[in-house]
């Protein structure tokens, strides 16, 4: 079975896409960004594949979360229901990125809902399809944008300086000395009758003045000192609803020890292994092994009947290899893990150890540790460096 499985999961996918591993982080992409991941399990006969299973992962968008059926409502966004529990899910033929009015497809295509893979996180009972991890964030991640833009042209025009020019005698009409005057005769001030004049000057010039008038110069403010703190302060709230941390989600370690950078990475270590063993686990992995063992018992022609798959944590790596590797040892001499688990940690088998030990000896190559005989039983003399009393 095991060897079935590793020919199977080394190329599992319709498209000839990566291994088993590449479709797990897939999965995960697929749920960071629609909420969901949608897999289909084909009966497709390939060269070197004895079992006839091949993954499809297919678009959360091809999904239609607004067709029905009429009455009575058995079908609810685009999955059908019977007694509660998906019967058939209905995929669109076309996505709806592909065609002029970004409508989904009338053609539909039905799967049994036991070909399908459906993982997503259920936040409340009796919900089917899932919420993205940015929807309870979009909003403040678009505010930011917006806050970031309006700050860019705020201080742009902080470094323009505009003046005016008042003129309290109408009878003078042009400025003197100006660089450049247009006189529009449409531009008429209401309130005086009198036209306006427009005057164009050059950085580093001067404006002569006629009598009557004075000028008034005007700059705008720049950003201030508080825009940092504020656009940290609105980062700490978005990670916390995106569920991650701000070190994570920013990438800024500034003022952060060595200790609480260890807690950030076992905070996330944490948050990683609950999605693995709730989710990718138990809605698609397990499924899929169980797919898998009733073909290969078809198939090869053999029992597998009293086989459970198992299922790898990948290796948590600390900051010092050597302290960890005494932990895994005091882990398997104290009964708390096995060989084989942390073997599996390392992507080693036990047949791949003793095969290496086989070679070392034909080899005549040992790493075991030396330990020398100090022979201190034997020493009766007294230290001479010692007191007696």
């Amino acid at each position: 079975m095991q060897a079935l499985w590793d020919t199977f999961a080394a190329d599992p996918n319709l498209d000839g896409y990566g291994t088993l591993d590449n479709t797990q982080e897939a999965w995960n992409g697929a749920m960071f960004e629609s909420g969901e991941a949608l897999c289909r399990m084909l009966i497709k006969k390939r060269a070197g594949h004895p079992i006839p299973l091949v993954l499809q992962n297919i678009e959360p968008e091809y999904l239609d979360p607004n067709f029905t059926n009429g009455f009575p409502q058995t079908t609810r966004n685009g999955i059908k229901f019977e007694n509660s529990k998906p019967v058939i899910y209905y995929f669109s033929k076309r996505t709806p990125n592909f065609n002029l009015f970004n409508l989904y497809s009338i053609e539909k295509v039905e799967v049994p809902a036991d070909e399908v893979l459906h993982l997503f996180v259920r936040d409340r009972p009796g919900q089917w399809r899932g919420i993205p991890t940015l929807a309870p964030i979009l909003l403040p991640l678009y505010e930011l944008d917006d806050l970031t833009d309006a700050t860019v042209a705020k201080q742009k025009a902080a470094q323009a300086i505009s003046w005016v020019v008042r003129n309290t005698n109408p009878s003078a009409a042009v400025s003197v000395g100006s660089a450049l005057n247009s006189i529009d005769p449409n531009d008429i001030d209401k309130s005086t009758g009198q036209r306006r004049v427009v005057t164009q000057a050059s950085g580093g010039g001067v404006q002569y003045l006629n009598k009557g008038e004075d000028i008034n110069f005007y700059q705008g403010t720049d950003i201030g000192a508080n825009l940092p703190e504020l656009i940290k302060a609105e980062l700490h709230k978005i990670a916390q609803a995106s569920g991650l941390t701000y070190e994570v989600l920013t990438g800024d370690l500034t003022g952060i020890s060595f200790s609480a950078l260890q807690q950030v990475a076992i905070d996330m270590k944490t948050r990683a292994e609950f999605m693995y063993k709730f989710y990718i686990v138990n809605l698609g992995l397990k499924p899929l092994c169980n797919r898998f063992q009733e073909l290969a018992a078809i198939y090869s022609n053999k029992s597998f009947a009293n086989l459970t798959p198992t299922f790898q944590y990948p290796r948590k790596y600390g900051v010092n290899d050597l302290k960890d590797a005494q932990a895994d040892l005091l882990e398997v001499q104290s009964g708390f893990a096995t060989w084989e688990s942390k073997l599996e940690e390392r992507n080693l088998t036990v047949e791949e150890i003793v095969e290496d030990k086989k070679i070392q000896q034909q080899s005549g190559v040992s790493f075991e540790p030396i330990v020398k005989d100090t022979a201190q039983s034997k020493n009766v003399k007294a230290n001479p460096n010692s007191a007696g009393m």
